[in-house]
């Protein structure tokens, strides 16, 4: 009875230091983990970063500044972006945030390319002005209205 009780103890010991062990282990994980899900926050910031810098650097978006820094008094005479103009804005998105809009769609898979454009040109901090240029209007309530569908098409 006593050699029993012996060999449990010595079972409930070694359970028990493996337990402690296991735990060590796992919050080394834990923090690993921890550490590689930020590492990849910051490449994703980094990768952003990059084509918004891409972005900014292209004729299409020379031409979106030049419509920033037009008289905006006679509102009859401002100009947006015209249909060639836009699809150019399409293709240098699209080109650019390759990477993004394929991860976006995935996540998102109602998004139109509209919605994707619109997102990429808010993450480039222009304003709902600007970006209604973009789309050729000179209406920032469109741009507040596909901003509400877009809450929607991301939310459901």
């Amino acid at each position: 009875m006593n050699q029993d009780m012996k060999i449990l103890q010595t079972r409930i010991t070694q359970s028990e230091t493996m337990l402690t062990y296991l735990r060590k282990e796992q919050e080394s994980y834990t923090a690993e983990i921890q550490n590689k899900e930020q590492e990849i926050k910051d490449l994703y910031q980094q990768r952003e970063e990059v084509q918004h810098t891409f972005f900014r650097q292209s004729a299409i978006y020379k031409k979106i500044n030049k419509l920033a820094k037009q008289d905006t008094a006679d509102k009859k005479k401002i100009n947006v972006l015209n249909l060639s103009d836009q699809e150019s804005l399409r293709d240098t998105i699209f080109a650019i945030y390759n990477d993004s809009i394929t991860e976006l769609r995935l996540r998102h898979p109602r998004l139109t390319d509209e919605d994707i454009i619109f997102l990429c040109l808010e993450k480039n901090n222009l304003p709902s002005s600007i970006i209604a240029y973009c789309f050729g209007s000179t209406n920032t309530q469109v741009i507040d209205q596909r901003r509400y569908r877009l809450k929607e098409r991301m939310t459901n």
